[in-house]
């Protein structure tokens, strides 16, 4: 072989092993460029570069401890752009961006900021809702919302082509609450809103009509339908009681509970934001048997007029120790008749775990569940949350009490959230099957490691999921 030939032969190898032995270090994801633009109408634009093609998540809202809202860019690609919305005026917004590259490099910005103040906005206002909350002999209670701070007006009269008076509702807000009074009896009215919003963009609402009723003795204003009034299965539990009552006024409402009589240590707000006939509250973290005592109050009824009920009093049940079911350890992760249904739904739903035809009509449970029909006999069962059949309300119960422990547990404090919330929660850990430090990151991270109709097994490979569920 010639020489030069032997040169260059060894030059390819030299630096065939060189390589091998100090491979190039990876580039690091270098995010710049960052940009807010075209921010109008309640929408914006933010763009940002990287030096080696990346998808990106960017995360946004106006607590910056919370940053409730994210788009993700899903395309491998070193320019991006972000489209925002649900933007507010005179704020001040937070948001982050999260890039990671083929070979999952990442690198994330510090909290960054831009303010909507003086933002154009020439569209209208939406109406999101509007009800007639009460009608009275001589007064319409009326609440409306819409999805931006608005002023109104509201236009009544008895032809629906010529609504002749007019009452002013002013203090920009999205929720309102408004009573038209001094009307007359046993008539029939028809109405309209109309909402007017900072800039002067209005939207006025379908006309309705609304009936008031004979001659209403306003100093007659009670409270009635107290549930419960002794043990509810349904309302009484250990550490949780659920009150409801009904007012024949439409009112807010507190009530303020101890446990001893004429001692009152909290308060609580029931029907704060909205007045209402109907009104619910859900006491936790009690303690089990023990007798409380508690008033209730209703205030602003839609006549002004406050009513405070007589001192009343329940008691919680005893502290109820777990099951064991035989000494086996349920996972959601194990399906052991493989019907697509996992062996703790099953126990639950009273399914055989070990059989996946459980009526034996030659349909497996998980095929039975998916298409709507009772894996427990002939017949339709229907869907409830995730696709999957409601349980029996007993068991449900017990489930929803077994993960508030667990997640007082995990997180190390008393679990405090709103019953909408509460329920969306407990539905995601019966039906979902997501385990309890999935739900307590989302509790912690604004719901990023559960998904409310998308199920564990699915949601847990997103990106969403992988980035926070251990963070």
């Amino acid at each position: 072989m010639k020489n030069w030939l032997k040169i260059i032969l060894i030059t390819f190898i030299f630096l065939g092993l060189l390589g091998y032995a100090y491979p190039i270090k990876a580039e690091s994801v270098v995010i710049s460029n960052i940009s807010v633009y075209d921010i109008e109408n309640g929408k914006g634009k933010i763009k940002w570069t990287t030096n080696v093609p990346t998808k990106g998540i960017l995360y946004y809202g106006d607590d910056p401890q919370n940053l409730d809202r994210f788009f993700t860019y899903n395309i491998y690609d070193r320019y991006h752009t972000a489209n925002i919305n649900g933007l507010d005026i005179d704020k001040t917004y937070y948001y982050k961006i999260l890039a990671n590259d083929k070979n999952q490099n990442g690198s994330e910005t510090f909290l960054l900021n831009f303010s909507t103040r003086n933002m154009p906005d020439t569209i209208s206002p939406r109406f999101t809702k509007r009800e007639v909350v009460q009608a009275t002999g001589d007064a319409i209670a009326l609440y409306w919302k819409t999805n931006e701070k608005t002023t109104a007006i509201i236009y009544y009269g008895f032809d629906r082509d010529e609504l002749d008076k007019r009452v002013g509702v002013g203090g920009l807000l999205e929720e309102h609450e408004f009573v038209v009074r001094n009307l007359e009896y046993n008539a029939k009215y028809f109405m309209k809103i109309v909402a007017s919003d900072r800039h002067g963009n209005i939207k006025g609402s379908d006309i309705f009509i609304v009936h008031t009723t004979d001659r209403t003795d306003i100093n007659d204003y009670r409270i009635y339908d107290l549930e419960p009034t002794n043990y509810d299965p349904d309302l009484v539990f250990s550490d949780t009681v659920t009150l409801k009552f009904k007012t024949n006024f439409a009112a807010r409402s507190y009530m303020v509970y101890g446990e001893y009589p004429g001692r009152y240590h909290t308060r609580v707000d029931i029907n704060k934001t909205r007045r209402n006939q109907n009104h619910q509250i859900t006491l936790m973290n009690l303690k089990s048997n023990t007798n409380y005592y508690y008033k209730i109050v209703t205030y602003d009824n839609i006549y002004g007029r406050t009513l405070q009920s007589d001192e009343m009093s329940f008691l919680t049940l005893p502290e109820q120790t777990q099951m064991v079911l035989g000494t086996k350890i349920i996972s959601n992760d194990i399906d052991s008749d493989a019907d697509g249904l996992s062996d703790s739904y099953e126990m639950d739903l009273g399914t055989n775990p070990n059989h996946y035809d459980s009526d034996g009509d030659g349909y497996d449970d998980g095929t039975e569940i998916a298409n709507g029909y009772d894996p427990l006999g002939p017949g339709k069962l229907g869907t409830f949350a995730y696709g999957k059949a409601r349980i029996a309300n007993d068991v449900e119960q017990a489930r929803a009490r077994e993960l508030k422990v667990a997640l007082e547990k995990e997180l190390g404090r008393p679990l405090n959230i709103s019953i909408d919330h509460w329920y969306t929660v407990v539905n995601s850990y019966i039906y979902g099957e997501y385990p309890v430090h999935a739900i307590a990151q989302a509790l912690k991270y604004s719901g990023k490691t559960v998904h409310p109709t998308i199920g564990w097994q699915a949601w847990k490979n997103t990106a969403d999921y992988q980035n926070y569920i251990n963070k």
